[in-house]
C-alpha cells in the first residue's frame, strides 16, 4: 500500500513539474584573481594577485578570507576589511593598506604581513593577531594601527613607526634608518579583550 501511495505522489510530481530534489546550499563567494584590476564592489572568498600585476581594492568590496599577493606583484592598494590574512611579498611597486589620508579603519581577522617589498604604508589597521613588516626597501610607515598580539618591524630600510597599539610584543630592530619610533603603547588588557574592542560592527 505504501509503495502505491509513493508511486502516485511521484507521478503527480512529474505531471505538475515539481522538483523533489532538496534545496541546494547558499552559494559561497568565489575566489578572484586580480590582474591589473580595480575592484569597486563585490564579495570574494580569497583574492589572489597575479604575478607582476597591480591590484586596487575599494571599501565596498568584501573579502571573507584572505588577500594574497605573493608573486612579485606591482602596486597594491587595499582599503577594505580582510576576514583572515593580508599577505604581500616581493612587490615591485608600493604597498598601501588603507586609503589616501588613512581616514577609515580596515580590519584584518588574522595577520597582516608585508615582506621584501618597496615603499610600504600601513595606517589605521586593526589586526586580530600580528603585524609583521620585514625586509622592505624604500620608505615604510606604520602608524595609528592596532595588533592584538605582536608588532614586528625588522630589517627594513627607512622606517617610521608611531601611534600604534600592541597586545603582547613590540619589536623594531635591524632597520637601516629609524626616522621615528614613538608613542607605541601596550594594550591595557589581554589579547582577547583587545580583539573584542576592535571587532568591526556587524
Amino acid at each position: 500500500m505504501n509503495r502505491i501511495i509513493f508511486s502516485v505522489l511521484a507521478s503527480l510530481g512529474v505531471l505538475l513539474g515539481l522538483s523533489v530534489a532538496p534545496a541546494s546550499a547558499e552559494a559561497q563567494p568565489k575566489n578572484f584573481t586580480c590582474n591589473n584590476d580595480v575592484l569597486v564592489e563585490g564579495t570574494f572568498r580569497n583574492v589572489f594577485v597575479a604575478e607582476g600585476a597591480d591590484c586596487t581594492v575599494g571599501p565596498d568590496v568584501t573579502i571573507t578570507r584572505n588577500f594574497f599577493a605573493l608573486k612579485s606583484p606591482g602596486v597594491i592598494n587595499v582599503n577594505t576589511d580582510i576576514g583572515r590574512n593580508f599577505m604581500v611579498a616581493d612587490a615591485t611597486g608600493s604597498v598601501t593598506f588603507g586609503p589616501e589620508g588613512c581616514k577609515v579603519d580596515p580590519h584584518v581577522g588574522n595577520n597582516l604581513m608585508i615582506r621584501n617589498s618597496a615603499n610600504v604604508a600601513v595606517c589605521f589597521a586593526t589586526v586580530d593577531n600580528n603585524i609583521v613588516l620585514s625586509g622592505n626597501t624604500g620608505r615604510l610607515m606604520l602608524r595609528d594601527s592596532v595588533a592584538c598580539n605582536n608588532i614586528r618591524v625588522v630589517n627594513n630600510e627607512i622606517v617610521r613607526v608611531k601611534n600604534n597599539v600592541f597586545g603582547v610584543n613590540f619589536t623594531v630592530k635591524g632597520n637601516e634608518t629609524v626616522v621615528r619610533n614613538s608613542n607605541n603603547v601596550k594594550f591595557d588588557g589581554n589579547p582577547q579583550q583587545c580583539r573584542r574592542s576592535i571587532k568591526p560592527a556587524a
